[in-house]
């Protein structure tokens, strides 16, 4: 009789062993279903902690950091005037390289001058002794110069 008890019960906890197993979806199964795709997509993308998860699986993918720098609706909402002003204000060390980096682009300069002085924030004649002396200090100042 102990024979039979201690088979049964091997052989039922092998079968709800099994049984716990095969109940797990197939990730391949659920991938290939294309709602069953996007409800899981969505469920992701709307679930901060899933999200959180998945941003550095993302970031950590040669490939999907190529599709998100590919993805000009992405780029434009990312780079918006409001969205860049409040990243620069969330991270002030990325304000300042991205400043620095600005400032050693001759051009960009030129640009960012003859803004200042169109919407005047600086006068015509700030505009040019800056640039003039930016050109001497051995900075191509592109064809602003000119102007």
């Amino acid at each position: 009789m102990k024979k039979l008890i201690l088979f049964l019960t091997i052989a039922g906890s092998s079968w709800l062993l099994s049984s716990c197993n095969s109940t797990a979806p197939n990730t391949d199964q659920i991938l290939q279903n294309e709602a069953s795709r996007k409800q899981l997509f969505e469920q992701i993308a709307s679930n901060h902690e899933m999200m959180m998860a998945f941003m550095p699986v993302m970031m950590g993918n040669e490939h999907a950091k190529m599709m998100l720098q590919g993805n000009k609706d992405l780029q434009g909402m990312m780079m918006s005037a409001d969205n860049m002003m409040q990243m620069m204000k969330d991270n002030p060390s990325t304000m300042h390289n991205m400043m620095s980096a600005m400032m050693k682009d001759g051009p960009m300069m030129a640009h960012m001058m003859q803004m200042m002085s169109q919407g005047g924030m600086m006068s015509e004649d700030c505009m040019h002794s800056s640039m003039m002396m930016m050109q001497g200090k051995g900075m191509n100042m592109g064809e602003m110069m000119n102007h």
